[in-house]
């Protein structure tokens, strides 16, 4: 049987990670056949490598019961974090976090951390998110998983702590409440609340709709640490996004656009510059526009509600 070709596996599989130009792989993979055994079973385990490669996975398990990381591209816009704001501390709580471990290990506590970030959609929850997971893989060669099904995930982290016990690691969950209103609660606050001793961990969640959740899950610390509103960007956020992402913009343009965008998200943002700059939109119509969506929508869903049915109607 032919010997694989390890240098080119390495360079496909950093080749799919697209996670920039200065991460560093510090895996090391065995081109030598191990045995994987069970009880008395013995089988060939194939390629092996001593650590996951730092990146983003998600989790699965097979049919056959085993439990698989697949690796995920990181494909987000150019982050850009702004100084002076909620989420620049949340970043900033979370590089100390890593710094501290020996207090809570001196203490006989978990080393972990959770973070419930609410606020409005497009408000820069999802932007805060990318920070961490850029800097979780970048900084710290760390592992970041996204949550959906609680089960799984705790096996999961149970078989990568095994393997890897100080490794950092970010377990992000996305619209909590409706992972709770899919999964159940219960499973939920027995991984957040460290019952499967997950250590050297953050979690992080989100939600547009914190009332959907139970006090027992958003006011309890233990299970999240930190609870912050990120509201929509002031004037400051707005001018900083607004310079770093359309450089073009004269001096008088950006303070124009600035007042112009104000209650707008910074998802609202993207879409005035690529209205403005890739489709030649005035930035007075792409404001109108992107100001009135909302009412546009409701409008058409009425509308819709007014043609008639193609069908039969049967009446009694």
């Amino acid at each position: 049987m032919s010997r694989p070709d390890f240098k080119k596996l390495k360079q496909e599989i950093k080749k799919r990670r697209k996670l920039g130009k200065d991460v560093t792989d510090n895996t090391t993979y065995n081109e030598n056949s191990l045995w994987s055994y069970n009880n008395n079973k013995f089988a060939i385990a194939g390629k092996t490598c001593d650590r996951l490669p730092a990146g983003m996975y998600k989790c699965y398990i097979t049919m056959e019961g085993q439990r698989i990381f697949e690796q995920k591209e990181v494909e987000t816009d150019q982050l850009i974090q702004i100084e002076d704001s909620t989420s620049h501390d949340i970043i900033e709580e979370i590089k100390e976090f890593w710094k501290i471990r020996d207090r809570f290990t001196e203490r006989g506590f978990l080393h972990k951390r959770g973070f419930l970030l609410s606020g409005p959609p497009g408000g820069g929850k999802t932007a805060t998110i990318n920070i961490v997971v850029d800097t979780i893989i970048n900084e710290y060669d760390g592992i970041v998983i996204y949550i959906n099904d609680p089960t799984t995930i705790a096996n999961c982290i149970e078989d990568l702590r095994k393997v890897e016990p100080e490794r950092p690691l970010v377990a992000v969950m996305e619209d909590i409440d409706d992972l709770i209103h899919a999964y159940g609660e219960t499973l939920f606050l027995a991984l957040l609340d460290g019952e499967h001793q997950i250590n050297n961990i953050v979690f992080i969640a989100t939600t547009n709709n914190p009332d959907r959740l139970q006090d027992r899950v958003r006011k309890r610390p233990s299970r999240f640490d930190t609870v912050v509103y990120i509201q929509m960007p002031d004037e400051n956020m707005r001018r900083t996004y607004l310079q770093e992402k359309e450089p073009t913009l004269t001096d008088k343009e950006l303070e124009r656009w600035v007042l112009l965008s104000e209650g707008l998200s910074i998802a609202h943002l993207k879409e005035v510059i690529i209205l403005v700059k890739c489709f030649g939109k005035d930035i007075e119509e792409a404001i109108d526009r992107l100001k009135n969506f909302d009412i546009t929508v409701e409008e058409q869903k009425y509308q819709d509600s007014k043609k008639p049915k193609i069908g039969f109607n049967m009446h009694s």
